[in-house]
């Protein structure tokens, strides 16, 4: 049972989903990193549902590495996409990478 030191209401008997999505928001909420507060996660039937964007692949993987052991959760369903802090990325549609083009000097 979870009671808030706050709290006057009884206390009340947590699901496993409340208290899996609870430990991974507090997970996710401890550090520096802000785009980790970002992420939503959602449970059923023992799967966790996260989604949301992160800058780089070592940032997915740290999503990851906070979330294991989480007591009740069987398996991970990661919705969660990699995009560069400048906001370009691989194209979601395609798969390719985006491409700049460069203009060429003309020559003299």
């Amino acid at each position: 049972m979870i009671r808030s030191a706050h709290s006057r209401d009884p206390p009340r008997a947590c699901t496993v989903a409340e208290t899996a999505v609870e430990e991974a928001y507090k997970r996710l909420s401890n550090g520096s990193h802000y785009f980790l507060r970002r992420i939503l996660c959602e449970y059923d039937d023992g799967t966790l549902f996260i989604s949301g964007k992160v800058p780089s692949y070592y940032r997915k993987q740290l999503v990851h590495s906070r979330l294991r052991g989480i007591e009740g959760v069987a398996r991970v369903d990661d919705q969660i996409q990699v995009i560069s802090p400048t906001g370009l990325s691989s194209d979601s549609v395609t798969g390719y990478p985006l491409r700049m083009r460069i203009p060429q000097r003309e020559a003299r």
